[in-house]
């Protein structure tokens, strides 16, 4: 699905690190992980993604 619209926010380091380890636990890209969080889908983090499923 194309998505032509951008949405920018400002956090801190520490902000920044924390959202990155949640996404990387899940297998997803930060910009997934967001959509996900701000689209209110619940995000379960006791179910953690195999190695071969994180390193793509």
């Amino acid at each position: 699905m194309a998505r032509p619209k951008t949405l920018q926010m400002r956090v801190t380091e520490e902000e920044y690190d924390v959202i990155e380890k949640k996404a990387k636990s899940l297998g997803l890209t930060i910009s997934n992980y967001m959509r996900m969080v701000c689209l209110h889908v619940k995000i379960d983090f006791s179910i953690q993604p195999s190695e071969n499923e994180s390193e793509n």
